[in-house]
């Protein structure tokens, strides 16, 4: 089985993504927008050439759409790393730049 990590920023991402679904249109929302972003994940883990490079933002980047969000993963040896979860709104550029 393939695995994936989340980065710390990555997980402030999905409780973001968690309390605004929550707030907006409720607990079983919320429960399953999250389950789907976690197949996402388990997905991407398996097949992770599926991906579109984003070399022009972090070299060796990829992003994959999911609804309304920008999965943005690094393949990493027999894993994924989750760097961030972005809504398609935000400057997603601005938010993934290196320090």
């Amino acid at each position: 089985m393939s695995l994936f990590l989340i980065s710390r920023a990555a997980r402030g991402d999905l409780k973001n993504i968690a309390a605004y679904t929550q707030k907006t249109w409720g607990t079983e929302q919320r429960r399953s927008y999250i389950k789907e972003l976690d197949r996402t994940f388990l997905f991407l883990a398996e097949n992770p050439m599926s991906g579109t490079p984003c070399d022009y933002i972090i070299s060796g980047l990829k992003k994959h759409r999911h609804e309304s969000h920008t999965i943005f993963y690094e393949n990493k040896d027999n894993s994924i790393f989750i760097v961030r979860v972005l809504h398609k709104s935000m400057d997603t550029e601005s938010q993934l730049e290196k320090p």
